[in-house]
Formats: structure tokens, C-alpha cells, sequence
């Protein structure tokens, strides 16, 4: 016993909370589909920070050693020089 018009207001919005169910299981299935490529892309970022740091602090290491090997020679050319 339902009048026309409440039959349309029920398919229209059956039809809105269609729309609405596929939107949202659109949006969720990106999420789930591209979650995976987020945490691999934040494991590069991660792997790629602690080789820049191992490599800055090897860089560090040599600059220093050069340090040393430079004042090192320039007292020896001191010492050579007021002989």
C-alpha cells in the first residue's frame, strides 16, 4: 500500500546511498591499494636517509684524517723551511 510518490522517494534514495556505498568503496579500496606502495616508499626514504648518513659520516672521517695530514705536512715544510 505505498503511494507513488513515497515509491519514488524511496528509489531516489536508494539510489543516493548507492552512489554514496560506491564512493566510499572506491575510496577505500585506493587507500588499501596504495598503502602497500606508501609503506614501501617510506622504507626507501628510510633506507636512502641511513646511507646518506653512513656515507656524510665516512666523508667526515676522510675530511678529518685530511686535516690532519695537511697541518701535519705544513709544520713539517715549517720546520724543512727554517733550516
Amino acid at each position: 500500500m505505498t503511494t507513488r510518490g513515497h515509491g519514488c522517494t524511496f528509489a531516489s534514495e536508494f539510489q543516493r546511498f548507492e552512489s554514496n556505498f560506491e564512493e566510499c568503496m572506491s575510496l577505500s579500496a585506493i587507500e588499501k591499494r596504495f598503502e602497500a606502495h606508501t609503506q614501501s616508499g617510506v622504507q626507501m626514504a628510510r633506507d636512502i636517509t641511513g646511507a646518506l648518513s653512513k656515507l656524510c659520516n665516512r666523508i667526515e672521517g676522510y675530511r678529518s684524517r685530511m686535516s690532519t695530514i695537511v697541518v701535519a705536512e705544513r709544520r713539517e715544510q715549517e720546520q724543512l723551511s727554517k733550516r
